[in-house]
């Protein structure tokens, strides 16, 4: 984050930003940070390369087969049965299938919020 805050600050500071607002300024941090995280995500989530990507994947069918246990009619999740019919479940798992897609910090936290919130 010091390189990206370093980053920010020299935008700042350059003539071609100095008449804009707010909001442009704050599309021209995120447009900076996409933009670096994209070229370091492998790098940065993926160290160990092949090792890293097999953890994810016994992870992952890890978390499938729990699936298959524990629904939301799990007796220990103890959900009062009038939620049951409501099901926002569906939508909270879309929304944190879609993480996979984000590279930033920013986006994926965006995921979780709207799987909170959905």
């Amino acid at each position: 984050t010091t390189f990206l805050n370093e980053l920010h600050i020299l935008v700042k500071k350059d003539v071609m930003w100095q008449d804009t607002n707010k909001t442009q300024l704050q599309l021209a941090h995120m447009a900076i940070e996409q933009s670096v995280m994209t070229k370091v995500y492998i790098h940065a989530l993926y160290p160990n390369g092949d090792g890293d990507r097999d953890r994810d994947r016994v992870l992952h069918d890890h978390l499938k087969k729990l699936s298959t246990v524990i629904t939301p009619h799990h007796k220990d999740l103890m959900i009062n049965k009038i939620y049951l019919n409501e099901c926002p479940w569906l939508t909270a798992q879309e929304a944190l299938q879609a993480m996979a897609a984000y590279r930033t910090p920013r986006d994926k936290v965006s995921c979780v919020i709207r799987c909170t919130t959905s």
